[in-house]
This record gives C-alpha cells, structure tokens and sequence, in this order.
C-alpha cells in the first residue's frame, strides 16, 4: 500500500507504547513480577537498565506491525472528519459534498470545505457572507446591508421611527456616519459600490476587511503620564496610558467568537467614552478584549442596577403627602407623546365600613409635574395638615383630554420633617428607602380623563381605576390590590436641607440616590445641570460646577438612562483639600460664545463633536 491510499508511512510512538502496554498487561503476573525490577508495580520502559523487562523489550518488537495496523484504523476513522482528516483525503471530502476546491494550501480549503454546508443552510443571509469571508481570508471581515442605512419617507401605515435624520447631539456622530460603525441614514447612491460610493442601496451589499493581523498580549504595565508639579503633586489629574513608551495609538480589539458582532478592531474613542462596558473583556479569559487591573483588581464600569425586585403591596407613608411635594423628571421618552400630560401627587380620602375605598372626589394635591416632549416642569401643591385616613395616589391627565404617554421616570420629595425617616417595613428599611421620598417609573399608557394609580412604599405602582377601586383589607393592614404596573427603580438618599439653593441649571434640594454602582461624594459648589453628550445607562454622573463663593449644594445624579457628561476635569490643588469639578460648565459656557460670534456674524458656525481627547480638542455641546 503507497501513502496515498492510505497506509501509514511512519508509525507514532505513542501507538506502539499503548499497544505494548496492552500486550505486556495480558501476561500472568507470574512473569510480570520476575521481569521488572524489585519493588516496581509498574515497568521502567525506556528506563530500564539493561537485564530488566527483557521481556517487555521483546513484546514491544512484536508490537511493531500490530501497532501500524491499529494506527492505519485510527488514521482511516479521522479521515471522515474534515477536522481530522489528512490532506490528501481534501479532495473526496469536498466531491462527496459537490464542491471544488480553488485554494492552493490545504488549511484554506479545510475551511471551505467544514462551511460549506452550513454556508448553502443560510445562502444569502449578511451573517453567512461575514462569516465565509472571516473563514476563507483569515481577517475580521464585516457586511452592511444597504437597504437598511436608507433614509425612507415616513408612511402612516408602515410606521418606521428609527429612520430618521441623524441626531447630532451626540459626540460619537463623528464616527458613526460612515463605516462599518454606519448607523445613521443616508439618500440613495445609485452609484456603483467603490471606496466611497454605492453602499446605500437596495440592492447592494457592502464589506469591510481588516487586514491587521492581532496577537493577544497577557499583561503588560501602564506608562504613568502625569503630569506631576512643585513636590511631586499632579498638576491635574493621573493619567496612564496602554501603551508601554507612552505613545497615543489607538487600542486593538479581536472578535472572541463567531457570535461576537464587533465591527472593527480599533476602539472608537468616542464610543469608548460613552459606553465603555462594550469594549472591556466582560466574560473574562477570551484575550479578545483588553481588561484594567487596579492593585491586581479588574476595574468596573458604572452601570444601571436593576436587579429583580418583588413590588411592594404596602401603600406609600402619609409622610409622602404630609407636606408640599417637589417632583422632578428623570427620564422620559419624548418621540410618541402626542400631548403634555400633568402628574399630580394627590393625598386621596378613603370612606367606606372598612375604611379601604378612595374617594378620588376629596383629594389635597401636594405637587404637580407637566410632562412635554421639551422636558418637565414642576410647581408645588397645596399646604395644610391630614386629617382623615387618606392614601398616597397619582393622576394622569393628558391636555386635551386623551393622548398617548409614553412613560417617564419622576422623582418625589416631600418637604415634610418627617420624610427623612425609613418606612415602617424593616425590608424596605434595610434597603435604603425612605418615607418621604420615591422613585417612580411610570409606564407606557393611554391617557383619557383622570388615569389614577396607586403609590407603594417602594415607589411601585398599581392600577387605582375605575375610581373607587377598593384596597385589600388584611391581618396586616391594608395592600394594594391586584398587580403592579410597574416596580419601582430603587431607594432614594436621604433628604438633606430643603431650603431654596440658587443655581443656574435649578437648585437640587435633597441628594438622590444614585441608582447604580459608582462612588458619590460631598462637598461645596453649586449646583450645575450637564446637558453635553457622555455615558448612557444611568452611569452615576456627580456633577458639580465650580463657582467660587457659592452656597452649599448637592451633587446631581443621572438614573435610568439619563445622559451625563464624559468631560468631567477633576483639578486638585496641593497644599489644600479643595476640589474643582467641571461639570461641563466650561463646554457650555464655550457653546454659548460660538453661538453669539455666529448671531454677529450672521451666520452659525460649526462646533467640533469631538470631546477633550489628548490632541486637546475643545468639546462644546450642539
């Protein structure tokens, strides 16, 4: 037998010991214990001396041909694997599936031929095309349909409010409108597809390839860039970077599987400052993506915490409406409300035998919230104490009498003394929530007259219509009736000062709690509202502006999906404890002088979407 048909040309050592081996343990321990050396349960092999295990020396010369034969079968079973195979069996495998080869190295035609199949399964599809080219060049490669980056006029029966124009308002614009990091919508280019043409068209599919070859790095030491002043102190902050001479070159990053959708190999740095979770290594191990190690320990990213929580049935503390009420909108969602819905918080008086059924006809409102798509605004309610049993409820109404709202998350403060104190449930207590003081997310709903709902002490909220809904009378008090609407985002921090606190973007009378993992702190300032493009997700913004001789303020929080500020400039000045934070007052203060050059000069001019990076571009919001 020649090698071609397969016989075995030379015979794998490992094949001749284990077949030895199986020879040499069939033989009666009789002739076993004489052969090997004394003391020994197991024979030397190659590390007898010689007059030991002769007899083992002479089954392995007989093992010889049984050892061949027994590789030719491993051998000939491995063949039917395209995995496995030896390349001289390429070419059956691939006529046995109808296929040719066309490469002229035996590793890129395995390729072809292991995705064939899967490859003519989904024919057609942009994730086999991607995949096929990754696979057969051995690069990143990416595909972007072009149908799908078409700027379509809006029909009302086929309603598409993703495609819209572009929304620059935010910083990473610069690097999404075009590339394979494309997600805005284009005019058609019936152009054909070139370099910078033709990939925005129904008919047309674009790829992207990356010819970099990545090679993982296990570790490495960062290169200290602090700029350091008088005795060693940093002027500004520290700095570091990844690079081990300090140089300023983009990050690499490799996909970690075939389900990774990354779309390139270079970490955007403005996509890194918004969301930078979505490029450090998250499963761990994968050496796709690069992880910060802190003293030995892996550097978090803040992010929202919504852990699953049980809604409480417990009605809201009266010390929620035992005074005026301040509300504040978070969050909402602007692109479907049809018309401004009002928000009250309303101390409802519950009547009947058992003392359980609201009487939305005698109410006290202690705050009001009106709801636009331009944002919220406040006013304060009516003051006076509670007399009868009353219940903690909110009222909807839409202008116009009906409208659709698409949901919002508020938060509520009472100006009572009493609403610094934890609620009565010591689950609730143990948890951080306070009497007086709520998060709640309102849920997507239609609005016609007054919509009422129930408040529960952890900000859930349960239907309360049609009025007069009764409450559900028990061994422990009264409860909520049936399901919740929705469960309450999380505690709320304790209220500090209520009096007014001057401040250009709004005084911040208590100091909420941030609804995700990151650190907060203290400290003297005013207070100043960031509206500059930075970290989704409810990243726990403390911004804070510095105004020398301002009043003693509150850091303002970002829940929920509430945008906050990525260029935040923490100066420390040696000698003292004093602390700077811009909080975006520089970038604003800067947008509004482009803004008035441009009034003067009759014409508006461009801003740089670009955020302080270390080429020192100035950022200003647009």
């Amino acid at each position: 037998m020649n090698h071609e048909a397969g016989a075995t040309k030379t015979l794998d050592p490992s094949v001749r010991e284990l077949v030895t081996d199986l020879l040499y343990s069939h033989l009666p321990a009789l002739y076993r214990i004489v052969d090997m050396a004394e003391g020994a349960r197991e024979p030397l092999r190659e590390e007898a001396p010689p007059g030991v295990e002769e007899l083992y020396k002479f089954l392995r010369v007989l093992a010889a041909p049984i050892a061949r034969t027994r590789q030719n079968v491993e051998e000939l079973h491995a063949d039917l694997f395209i995995d496995k195979s030896a390349d001289w069996v390429l070419p059956y495998l691939a006529d046995m599936i109808g296929m040719r080869l066309v490469f002229p190295d035996a590793a890129s035609n395995r390729r072809d031929v292991r995705g064939t199949v899967g490859w003519r399964r989904r024919k057609g599809t942009p994730a086999m095309l991607e995949e096929m080219a990754s696979d057969l060049s051995g690069q990143m490669a990416v595909t972007r349909e072009g149908w799908k980056r078409i700027l379509l006029a809006q029909d009302l029966d086929l309603y598409r409010p993703e495609r819209t124009i572009a929304e620059l308002s935010r910083a990473t614009i610069a690097e999404r409108a075009t590339g394979p990091l494309d997600d805005a919508f284009h005019a058609v280019d019936p152009r054909r597809v070139g370099r910078t043409t033709g990939r925005y068209h129904p008919k047309h599919v674009a790829h992207w390839m990356y010819p970099t070859r990545l090679f993982p790095l296990s570790g490495g030491t960062a290169f200290d860039r602090t700029l350091y002043g008088m005795g060693g102190v940093p002027a500004v902050d520290h700095r570091f970077a990844f690079h081990p001479l300090g140089a300023d070159v983009p990050l690499r990053v490799r996909r970690a599987d075939m389900e990774d959708r990354l779309a390139t190999d270079r970490v955007p740095p403005l996509h890194f400052a918004e969301s930078p979770g979505d490029w450090l290594d998250q499963e761990g191990g994968s050496g796709a993506r690069f992880t910060v190690r802190l003293t030995g320990l892996p550097g978090a990213v803040a992010a929202p915490s919504k852990e699953p929580r049980a809604p409480s049935r417990i009605p809201a503390h009266l010390a929620l409406v035992a005074a005026q009420c301040e509300m504040r909108l978070l969050q909402h969602t602007a692109e479907r409300l049809t018309a401004p819905v009002t928000v009250t918080v309303a101390a409802v008086q519950l009547i009947g035998v058992n003392g359980n059924e609201p009487d939305t006809g005698t109410i006290i409102e202690r705050g009001h919230l009106e709801i636009a798509a331009s944002g919220g605004t406040p006013s304060l309610g009516a003051a006076g104490p509670l007399g009868s049993p009353f219940v903690v409820m909110l009222r909807l109404a839409a202008a116009g009498g009906a409208g659709y709202f698409p949901g919002a998350t508020i938060e509520i403060g009472s100006l009572a003394p009493e609403a610094g104190l934890p609620p009565s449930d010591p689950r609730l207590s143990a948890m951080g929530f306070l009497s007086g003081a709520l998060v709640v997310e309102l849920p997507a709903m239609w609005v016609v007259g007054d919509r009422w709902l129930f408040v529960a002490a952890d900000g859930s909220l349960f239907d309360g219509d049609p009025p007069g809904t009764t409450l559900d009378v028990t061994t422990s008090g009264l409860r909520l009736p049936g399901e919740a609407l929705s469960v309450g985002p999380g505690p709320r921090g304790r209220p500090c000062r209520s009096r007014p606190i001057p401040s250009r973007g709004g005084g911040c009378r208590r100091r909420p709690r941030a609804a995700c993992r990151g650190a907060r702190s203290g400290g003297r300032g005013r207070v100043g509202r960031a509206r500059a493009r930075g970290q989704h997700g409810g990243a726990a913004a403390l911004v804070r502006a510095a105004d020398e001789g301002g009043d003693p303020a509150l850091p303002a929080h970002g829940l929920g999906g509430r945008r906050s500020d990525d260029r935040l400039h923490v100066d420390r000045a040696s000698g003292d404890r004093r602390r700077r934070h811009d909080g975006g007052g520089a970038a604003r203060r800067l947008g509004q002088r482009g803004r008035s050059r441009g009034r003067r000069s009759g014409r508006r001019r461009a801003v740089d979407p670009r955020g302080v990076g270390s080429h020192g571009h100035r950022a200003a919001g647009l």
